[in-house]
């Protein structure tokens, strides 16, 4: 695994990284460690496995994961990889090099950051609405017309 952080991922050699997590919040941060506080969590989860990493130094990333309101809080209980951070010029400022997530896809729509790193609905698969998508979602956002 260091060969992979050390000699691919640092150096920009990955273009495309594929995550999943227990919580991924409005601005694209996962958490894949702890549902609750961290010393006293109500789930203890497997952690990183890398996915910092990938979430830091891969060009681009991609997650996906089942569109259910447990897993789309406003804010994760524990970020585990960042995502836009806090929004706006956060992640930049951090000095992560990747160009953070492109997508979150679901079984209820596709979700994209806007200008400030916020994820917002962007497409949605038939039979499916922005409807459901927002009573999945833990956050209020700008949702089309379904």
């Amino acid at each position: 695994m260091y060969d992979i952080f050390a000699f691919y991922l640092q150096r920009g050699n990955i273009d495309v990284g594929f995550l999943g997590g227990a919580q991924i919040d409005r601005f694209g941060n996962i958490n894949a460690t702890v549902i609750g506080g961290y010393e006293t969590p109500k789930v203890r989860l497997p952690g990183s496995g890398g996915s910092m990493e990938i979430a830091a130094w891969a060009n681009r990333c991609y997650v996906m994961t089942p569109h259910q309101k447990r897993r789309f809080p406003k804010k994760v209980d524990f970020r585990t990889s960042a995502g836009f951070l806090g929004g706006g010029a956060e992640r930049e400022a951090a000095r992560l090099r990747g160009s953070g997530p492109q997508a979150i896809v679901t079984d209820i729509g596709i979700m994209e950051p806007d200008e400030n790193g916020e994820l917002t609905l962007t497409a949605l698969p038939p039979g499916k609405t922005a409807e459901e998508a927002r009573l999945n979602t833990g956050w209020s956002s700008r949702w089309p017309p379904s």
